[in-house]
């Protein structure tokens, strides 16, 4: 009898063809990194129109960049963890459409403590979005192309932060300082409807469990030459006490390969058609 094919994920992920769609999640993720550079920046570039438009001293708008920095601080300490439990794909989304909310909702602010309430809000939502982009586009790289990954999205980054300043002080000369507001928040709404487009992290779905068929779909398109005539049920070889929980790995039928980096401990075993017609 023929035994069940298991294979790899993290594997896969090594192996992967030089495809558009393992490009496609490094592009999604840096144009996601764009739009949230530019709205870290945003209240900089209408600072100093609204300090002229409302009357205030500058002293005063120091808490509210403190403030935008808490909360982009909490949100990347305390909410990050969240895409560990609902996935990475999710937060992004959430996040993007949280802070670009708040971020529109700012362009409304009547004064200075709203402003304050709103810039920290959309704060939590880039801190919890920002990493999360991160971690995925590293997810689907090969390991020697991980660090290249990331230097790409900090740069995107950059280049929201940098472009932004130029479109937002065109914007404010003629159209006011809400205005900037309102093309970051608009952005980031628009971007949430693109990163549907999005795989959610294969190993954060093998480890939920019941999602054979969206893993299978994610690993045929990173190597379109697996063979289509196996299935899959996933699982996750976790670490215990220094060494690796056999006996886990013995309830669903397969072995640890202890020649892999942690991160690439997720497997899955096959029993059916992996690719079905």
């Amino acid at each position: 009898m023929r035994q069940p094919d298991t294979i790899d994920i993290g594997s896969v992920i090594e192996t992967q063809a030089s495809s558009w769609y393992s490009h496609l999640v490094v592009i999604l993720c840096c144009v996601a990194m764009v739009i949230e550079g530019y709205d870290a920046q945003v209240l900089a570039y209408a600072a100093p129109a609204i300090i002229r438009d409302w009357n205030i001293e500058q002293s005063y708008f120091g808490p509210v960049f403190g403030a935008a920095l808490f909360g982009y601080m909490l949100g990347a300490t305390l909410l990050t963890g969240v895409s560990d439990k609902i996935g990475r794909k999710k937060v992004i989304v959430l996040g993007n459409v949280f802070f670009g909310l708040l971020t529109v909702a700012s362009a409304f602010a009547p004064n200075l403590d709203v402003l304050l309430a709103l810039r920290f809000l959309a704060g939590l939502g880039l801190g919890s979005s920002i990493p999360s982009a991160i971690a995925l586009a590293v997810e689907y790289a090969p390991e020697h192309h991980r660090a290249f990954r990331v230097s790409i999205l900090f740069i995107g980054y950059t280049l929201g932060a940098a472009l932004g300043g130029i479109l937002s002080a065109a914007l404010i000369v003629k159209f006011g300082w809400p205005s900037a507001f309102l093309l970051g928040g608009s952005g980031s709404l628009a971007l949430a409807l693109v990163l549907f487009f999005l795989p959610e992290s294969a190993r954060f779905l093998a480890l939920l469990g019941g999602k054979e068929t969206e893993i299978a779909a994610i690993m045929r398109r990173l190597r379109p030459d697996l063979s289509s005539d196996h299935s899959a049920r996933f699982y996750y070889c976790r670490p215990q006490d220094g060494g690796w929980n056999s006996d886990e790995v013995s309830v669903h039928g397969g072995a640890c390969a202890h020649d892999l980096p942690p991160l690439d401990r997720v497997r899955y075993q096959s029993h059916g058609p992996l690719f079905p017609d």
